[in-house]
């Protein structure tokens, strides 16, 4: 079974998320996970932030620019002990989910 995680679901401002403890149940620090971004009429750039302090953030995954015609992004990255969504975008939502095998 696998665990499912919301990170940021329609997200339609530029914003930075909270940040959201990893090292808690179901407890994902340090495991690889995959990645989805998912445009829905997006223009613009959504990023998965991870940090070990809650404080200082570094890039985990980029979408780089994307327009409304683009298709979601697939990736997989070992999450540190907190993650945010960082967003920038014109137009539509984004939605930033993680999957977990157990």
């Amino acid at each position: 079974m696998a665990n499912l995680t919301t990170v940021v679901e329609a997200a339609a401002a530029t914003a930075n998320g909270t940040g959201v403890e990893m090292n808690v149940s179901p407890n994902l620090q340090g495991k690889s996970v995959r990645v989805d971004i998912v445009p829905n009429g997006f223009s613009g750039t959504a990023i998965l932030q991870g940090s070990v302090d809650n404080a200082t953030w570094t890039t985990l995954k980029t979408s780089g620019s994307l327009t409304t015609s683009d298709v979601g992004i697939i990736a997989s990255v070992v999450l540190p002990k907190y993650i945010r969504s960082n967003v920038t975008r014109s137009a539509g939502s984004v939605s930033i989910y993680l999957t977990a095998s157990n």
